[in-house]
């Protein structure tokens, strides 16, 4: 088996968030090292935005395969105004 397939396979043995914090761990190697400010400050404002909105009741939590599947298939998703409610 080659070293990367092996090494996978063991990796996938791991409890879910041990898993999880690997990958996250691995993404983050794949960025930049220059951090965009405004970018983090856009992406904390959308946040802070979306969990507002979902406590107001503007929308109901969803499944995130469900949406990805249903953009993925040509699907509009759950529409809010311009916006794509993916949460």
């Amino acid at each position: 088996m080659e070293p990367v397939a092996d090494t996978l396979n063991r990796l996938l043995e791991l409890p879910p968030p041990q898993r999880a914090a690997l990958a996250h761990g691995l993404l983050l190697s794949l960025e930049d090292e220059v951090v965009d400010a405004d970018a983090q400050e856009a992406w904390a404002k959308e946040i802070e935005a979306r969990l507002a909105a979902a406590d107001r009741g503007e929308f109901a939590p969803g499944d995130w395969r469900e949406a990805i599947a249903s953009e993925s298939s040509g699907g509009a998703g759950e529409q809010r105004g311009d916006r794509l409610a993916l949460i």
